[in-house]
């Protein structure tokens, strides 16, 4: 099993990073963040792999631990870390079922509840209005709520955007039971998608070689990401 890695977001300077072990990756950036960054910014991905003998329903748990940083290359500015994400193999996610959301909400296992309600509907609306709304892309919630075009199983559907489509095929969803829920499982070029004819929560019986998930980070954050 390979080391857990980070890849900074598009538009921030390049880190430097060092794997710790396998389950830990020392992340740093020596070069000033311009503009200043402000609120809660996602600065990059982190890589999880998981090995091909994980088995459907094993959470890992992601932690961002000593964030820091300086205003000026030499005052030290303090940072606190959001709180810890969950990482559930093999379960797959229910398009457009984005509520209730536990942990940092953005991964597979923390958010959803095997139904599509109107709660759903107006979250996936307001993250298509609202950018500071919206889930990071790359992530599983990003993914869940960006429905539209349709998925023809095994390809994802989706479009890298949330917007009115979105909202629309949700809410046609939510009250139309026999409309096709599909589940996907994994982002971006390792997503997959299915049609069961079971009930919600069916698990896929192979585990991917590798996750990239999304953990909250302060934005003067520096240091190390753990899984």
């Amino acid at each position: 099993m390979g080391p857990v890695t980070f890849t900074a977001a598009n538009g921030l300077p390049a880190p430097l990073t060092q794997s710790d072990g396998t389950s830990t990756v020392l992340v740093g950036f020596n070069s000033a963040f311009v503009p200043t960054l402000t609120g809660t910014v996602a600065l990059g991905t982190v890589g999880i792999p998981v090995p091909a003998s994980a088995l459907p329903g094993q959470r890992y748990t992601l932690a961002v631990s000593e964030p820091s940083g300086t205003t000026d290359g030499t005052n030290d500015l303090l940072g606190a870390p959001g709180p810890n994400g969950t990482l559930e193999v093999g379960v797959p996610f229910l398009v457009c079922d984005v509520q209730p959301r536990t942990g940092s909400g953005l991964n597979q296992g923390e958010f959803g509840n095997g139904s599509i309600l109107n709660s759903d509907v107006v979250a996936v609306f307001r993250s298509s209005l609202l950018p500071a709304e919206r889930p990071a892309a790359g992530t599983a919630l990003f993914s869940a709520m960006d429905a539209a075009p349709e998925d023809v199983p095994p390809a994802c559907g989706g479009n890298a955007s949330i917007v009115n489509s979105d909202v629309v095929l949700c809410f046609r969803r939510s009250l139309l039971p026999t409309l096709p829920r599909y589940r996907r499982t994994g982002v971006g070029a390792s997503c997959t998608s299915s049609l069961p004819g079971g009930g919600s929560g069916s698990a896929f019986a192979e585990a991917p070689s590798a996750f990239s998930v999304r953990i909250p980070w302060p934005s003067c954050g520096r240091r190390p990401a753990s899984g």
